[in-house]
């Protein structure tokens, strides 16, 4: 998840208010693939929600939103990619140098589990699930009965 640094944004916020002009880029990675707005005439935050939501081909797998404070909220589509916000001038909707990056979280960054740590789960005296840190295609566990 990635958050801007910036509040009060809202849906009708412009950019053009934010200081971006015409031909300016916003743009949204997942670590193989980058979503990029071109700010138009007239284009607010739910311009730039809908260009960064469209899930395109080629597209950031993330999505994009307004967290209460209204902050601009980037979150991947798994918790295995890390998540990058770059553009022309980033910084105007709050991710600047030091806050445009952001590393996956889950249990194996964490340092809760180990790769290849297991976890059983038991009903009574019988083992009814499996469950192995770090492998297979789920973020950061497979499950084997």
């Amino acid at each position: 998840t990635a958050l801007g640094t910036v509040s009060g944004l809202t849906g009708a916020t412009t950019l053009a208010s934010l200081g971006y002009a015409i031909g300016d880029t916003i743009t949204v990675g997942d670590g193989a693939n980058t979503t990029t707005h071109t700010a138009a005439g007239g284009d607010d935050i739910t311009a730039l929600l809908a260009t960064i939501n469209a899930g395109l081909p080629g597209d950031a797998a993330v999505t994009g939103s307004l967290d209460p404070s209204g902050h601009l909220k980037i979150v991947s589509a798994n918790y295995l990619d890390t998540v990058t916000v770059g553009g022309t001038s980033p910084a105007l909707v709050g991710f600047g140098v030091g806050n445009n990056t952001f590393q996956p979280v889950n249990l194996l960054t964490q340092g809760a589990v180990a790769q290849g740590q297991t976890l059983e789960v038991k009903v009574g005296a019988n083992p009814i699930q499996t469950i192995t840190f770090g492998t297979g295609g789920m973020p950061g566990a497979v499950i084997a009965a």
